[in-house]
């Protein structure tokens, strides 16, 4: 839970309260390992360049995100957090970048590009600085957000290094909270790795002045355990932090002295504070320290300097507890939580509207402002997910303003599990948060406010008879007919796979071992998970050339891949060969129903034998997950970052689209054309797919001359340059040069050539690092291109 917190002496600060949650192991550890390979998200790098042709991402028919769809600029439906300073610009902590507004234009600061880690909290620096706290290192940003410095405060490798929130004090030093940070031990077992801490940095000098262990409190075992939630600015100039308890350590306030060698505690064994489970702490303009506590009873408090009042949940309009939690500019005291926000205006508590924007202004997680007033509430996730609609609410005087990317006619989101081309032409995609769907112009919104059970949307299917089937994470599944939302509830949730068979039947996958579900236009059948046969998790369904459907899954029992059959009346265990043992991670029937099988290798099954194909990298089994015929019988697979192609025409792979920002998770094909590839967190790529596998003769006779960005690029030593000539060539040469035009290289001498594509590989090993030109001329055709060489 992340939260904004105002600093008395410089404006604005950011305190991010996080929360670490201890998995529960449902599965062995080998067992866990196999399933991540089918889930795993995290990008591969690769070095293979293509066999035959190569698009770059850049060439994309369209590249939608969420930045760059809709009438604003938000990168992501959820936003973290939001930190306002002096100028009023607003910067939204999203999962991939900080989105700064200035009221009129965007920019960004993307983690591992400007900025290296994801940011966790932001503070107002001094001479108009901004200071980023990240999961790796404290960055001081310049006033137009260019990284000045940056700086590690934890000097030995038992403190981690990873930020929660900081404060800079009246005397310019930065107060900062180290994260502790968890992990599995080779037992397998959740243990702490690097303890918390406090640390007091000198923004003069630089220097490291002060850590928590030379200052002695009875608080010191939870902050080493915990670290700290949150800080805040008496106005005698004394820092105060919140401890938070654990089940081993007590929590509680800590009010340390200027001189850093004194500190007063206040925990509930010394002092009438109500509670120890303390998470956000306030100052307000009348002296009084305020607390926010994660109990279940107790709420808030303040603190006068003497006495403690405290406001428990029988207390009006506190029935839930403050999930945000700030004083204004106005002096008020804002709480935020899952039903409503809630003020206090020194007196009495009161609710706000209902509504604001058009919005409902609930489920506020954070809350921000600045001097003048401008006020941010950040709308985000609370107890009621499933009907959540996320964005920030803006408030300037009485005017209130809200921004999100589901309201604005773009993607709602960037992070795509499900695609699917209707008839329309129109597309669905599916993710966390809900479905969007784009009728060749705008991206409309659904989520659970508008029928659907649940707003975690994994998989999506447009059948033929123009129904659209939803997989949600729970409470059943949802289909959509007639611009009508509706559900089923019954037998659990199907959300991993959806898939329709020749005969129109509807097949439906579960990843909770709840079997699979089949629908056949007028009633559902439950088909019950079976040990051996119907996995613990169904993740593809395909039609074989026997019209039989075949169900592909992860068997708990036997720790593998496997596949199962069904003959029309009952479901058995299958493979292609008795001789054969595969481990298929997901299968697919092409348009002639042969089967495909993505496993040690990919696999096709023509209803009598099996052929195998290598693919084209040793590595291809550990990261290679989704696998997708398209309508001219080509295998696409996505592999971490990439997609490859398997050319069934020419026997050949092609790897079209290679260095994605982020992991392909799902690939989907249309009638007209075009290839849907969504991304993890990279939006949704459409390619026209002539450009990927071009049939012969587009290969041999290009439309027009062109020369191509040569691939690799930057390269070391080795590129390969590609030109296209729709006519044959006279006297055609091939030559590089540096940047001050002297010619270092002849790759083509004076040569005629064909119509057609052409490659040449250039080898620089005898080159220094650099920017080259490389010119095909001919009495037809003069091109030049910029290529960099970096060793």
């Amino acid at each position: 839970m992340y939260l904004m917190k105002r600093s008395l002496a410089f404006l604005l600060l950011l305190c991010l309260a996080s929360t670490t949650l201890l998995a529960q192991k449902t599965v062995n550890k080998e067992f866990k390992e196999k399933l991540e390979k089918y889930r795993q998200i995290k990008p591969q790098q690769s070095n293979t360049t293509a066999q035959n042709i190569f698009i770059d991402h850049e060439m994309a028919e369209a590249h939608w995100t969420a930045r760059n769809t809709g009438s604003n600029g938000l990168s992501a439906m959820l936003v973290d957090d939001v930190f306002i300073d002096s100028q009023g610009r607003q910067l939204y902590l999203t999962n991939k970048s900080v989105d700064i507004y200035d009221g009129t234009n965007w920019r960004y600061l993307d983690y591992g590009e400007d900025i290296p880690h994801p940011v966790r909290s932001i503070l107002a620096g001094l001479e108009d600085h901004t200071i980023m706290l990240t999961s790796g290192k404290v960055y001081r940003l310049s006033p137009d957000f260019s990284i000045v410095d940056s700086t590690s405060i934890a000097e030995d490798d038992s403190v981690s290094n990873s930020y929660r929130t900081g404060i800079i004090d009246g005397d310019e030093r930065l107060w900062l909270s180290h994260a502790p940070s968890f992990g599995y031990n080779e037992q397998d077992e959740w243990v702490l790795n690097k303890f918390g801490g406090i640390s007091v940095f000198d923004l003069s000098d630089g220097s490291l002045i002060a850590r928590m262990d030379t200052i002695n409190t009875d608080l010191n075992s939870g902050i080493k355990a915990n670290g700290v939630y949150d800080f805040t600015i008496g106005n005698d100039g004394k820092v105060w932090a919140a401890v938070p308890e654990t089940d081993s350590t007590r929590g509680g306030l800590v009010s340390f002295g200027r001189d850093l060698r004194s500190a007063n505690t206040y925990h509930t064994s010394n002092s009438d504070i109500p509670h120890e489970a303390v998470f956000e702490i306030e100052y307000d303009n009348n002296g009084n320290i305020w607390t926010a506590f994660s109990d279940s009873v107790q709420r808030a408090a303040y603190f006068d300097g003497s006495n403690w009042t405290s406001f428990t949940r029988s207390t009006d309009e506190l029935t839930y507890r403050c999930s945000a939690f700030e004083i204004a500019a106005d002096n008020q005291l804002y709480c935020g939580n899952d039903s409503t926000t809630v003020v206090y205006d020194g007196s009495t508590w009161s609710r706000m509207q209902e509504n604001a924007a058009g919005q409902s202004f609930n489920d506020i997680s954070a809350i921000a402002s600045n001097s003048s007033g401008l006020t941010a509430f950040v709308k985000r996730a609370g107890s009621n997910q499933g009907t959540l609609r996320s964005g920030v609410f803006l408030r300037d005087g009485s005017e209130y303003r809200y921004i999100s990317t589901h309201t604005d006619n773009g993607l709602f989101s960037d992070i795509i599990f499900g695609l699917a081309a209707d008839d329309d032409g129109g597309i669905w995609a599916t993710g966390f948060r809900g479905a969007g769907y784009f009728d060749g112009s705008d991206w409309s919104f659904y989520n659970a406010t508008d029928g659907m059970t649940n707003s975690y949307a994994w998989r999506v299917h447009a059948a033929s008879n123009g129904t659209v089937w939803f997989g949600n994470s729970t409470h059943g599944i949802t289909y959509r007919q007639d611009e009508e939302f509706k559900t089923y509830t019954e037998h659990g949730t199907f959300a991993e796979a959806i898939f329709e068979d020749s005969d129109q039947n509807i097949w439906m996958g579960s990843f909770a071992n709840n079997g699979i579900l089949q629908y056949d236009g007028s009633e559902f059948t439950h088909h019950e998970p079976m040990p051996g046969v119907i996995g613990v998790y169904v993740t593809s369904f395909a039609e074989g050339p026997n019209g039989h459907i075949y169900a592909g899954g992860l068997t708990q029992s036997q720790n593998r891949y496997s596949i199962a059959r069904y003959d029309g009346n009952e479901w058995s265990a299958w493979t292609p060969d008795s001789t054969e043992e595969i481990d298929p991670m997901e299968i697919a029937s092409d348009s002639d129903n042969n089967l495909w099988f993505s496993g040690d290798s990919l696999m096709k099954w023509d209803g009598q034998n099996v052929t195998q194909i290598a693919y084209p990298r040793e590595d291809f089994y550990t990261s290679s997950s989704h696998i997708e015929p398209d309508p001219e019988g080509n295998i696409w697979i996505t592999y971490g970052n990439e997609v490859w192609v398997y050319n069934t025409t020419s026997s050949e792979w092609l790897n079209p689209l290679s260095e994605l920002e982020n992991r392909a998770y799902i690939i989907k094909h249309d009638n007209k054309g075009n290839t849907w590839i969504g991304t993890y967190s990279s939006g949704i790529y459409q390619f026209k797919r002539s450009q990927a596998v071009p049939n012969e003769s587009e290969k041999e006779i290009p439309e027009s001359f062109t020369l191509e960005q040569n691939y690799p690029n930057p390269f070391n030593p080795t590129t390969n340059i590609t030109y296209n000539l729709p006519e044959a060539a006279s006297n055609l040469t091939v030559k590089v040069y540096n940047v001050l035009g002297k010619e270092v290289a002849t790759l083509v001498s004076a040569q005629s050539q064909r119509a057609g594509q052409h490659q040449v590989s250039f080898d620089a090993s005898g080159l220094s690092s650099g920017v080259y030109i490389y010119r095909v001329e001919s009495a037809q055709f003069t091109a030049s291109k910029k290529m960099m060489l970096i060793k």
